[in-house]
């Protein structure tokens, strides 16, 4: 009996072995952007996930379906292979273009093979609510599709007419940069003097807080853009940086990419510190204050009061954080 049982429980193990198609997992924040397909706006269930904008899969083959870039998709289960076949008709299977709830979702990386032509391509895919999300440009890329961006409109264009060029193609963006040792989401320390604040509310002063841009030239006399914080109640205040306009101080942060808006290097902020060692909270230190049940300016109030909550500060720093990429146009 005792063996019997050993038997049973060591097929199980091998089965979920078998079963497991994920590796770990990204939080997905539904993509803010307008998107036209060949002039027309479609209305996707797309994510941006650690700063790339991700589309269901079959959502993109359908509406590139009797185009010049049209690709059919397959999935092999037994094989866990999804196959991708160019100048093929997408067959519609129900689902595509679904509408959702608009929240932000856990995505999990998934172990799939992908074929394209047969041939097994290298793509970061995320399965979220059973669907196959891959990175727009990495489609764009293996169908040859056009792809722009509009930071001033925060528009996503889709071309089928057009050929696709890489997001740094073109662009002032050159690899000798005293920056090109970074990659977007690397963490950075630099030593240098914060020489300015700037108040940002958007390209026509849309934005109802003020967010604090800071621009910094390291010791080495290379200029770099700060996001700073939110001017906000509750979550930071320009005077808490404005002491330090002029001083030396040391930032830590994301690096998040090279800005088209302002020519230079951007940087979320994690900490700045002084050189007496006095620090303050960026926006990414705030975010992880919240996502912790923490409040980022302590006893300035109680955030259960006036229906506030840790929960919608969290909400809000996330969308801020988010459109970092579209709001200061950034080239990874």
């Amino acid at each position: 009996m005792k063996k019997m049982i050993c038997k049973i429980l060591s097929a199980v193990m091998i089965l979920s072995t078998m079963m497991v198609t994920s590796v770990s997992a990204d939080e997905a924040v539904p993509t803010a952007s307008t998107v036209l397909v060949n002039g027309e706006d479609i209305k996707f269930d797309s994510y941006n996930i650690n700063g790339n904008n991700y589309f269901k899969l079959r959502d993109l083959a359908y509406v590139l379906n009797a185009t010049e870039k049209q690709f059919s998709v397959g999935y092999d289960e037994v094989m866990n292979t999804v196959s991708l076949t160019s100048s093929q008709p997408y067959t519609i299977v129900g689902g595509e273009l679904d509408s959702v709830d608009g929240d932000v979702v856990e995505a999990t990386a998934t172990n799939s093979s992908i074929l394209k032509n047969g041939e097994e391509v290298n793509l970061q895919v995320y399965l979220i609510n059973d669907s196959n999300y891959f990175k727009l440009r990495d489609i764009g890329k293996l169908f040859d599709f056009g792809i722009d961006w509009n930071g001033e409109k925060n528009i996503i264009s889709i071309d089928t007419s057009k050929n696709y060029i890489s997001e740094n193609e073109g662009d002032k963006v050159i690899e000798s940069t005293y920056y090109s040792q970074y990659q977007s989401g690397d963490k950075v320390e630099i030593k240098g003097k914060l020489l300015s604040i700037e108040e940002y509310r958007g390209e026509n002063g849309s934005w109802d807080n003020a967010t604090l841009l800071g621009h910094f030239k390291d010791n080495d006399d290379n200029d770099w853009i700060t996001y700073l914080n939110e001017d906000e109640y509750g979550i930071g205040h320009k005077s808490d940086f404005e002491k330090y306009v002029g001083a030396n101080v040391t930032i830590s942060g994301t690096y998040e990419g090279y800005s088209k808006k302002f020519k230079n290097p951007f940087i979320s902020l994690y900490t700045m510190k002084s050189d007496s060692n006095i620090a303050i909270n960026g926006i990414r230190k705030v975010e992880e204050l919240l996502a912790n049940g923490q409040i980022p300016i302590e006893n300035e109030f109680d955030p259960y009061m006036g229906g506030m909550s840790i929960e919608w500060m969290l909400k809000n720093v996330k969308h801020y954080l988010e459109c970092i990429k579209s709001g200061y146009e950034i080239l990874e």
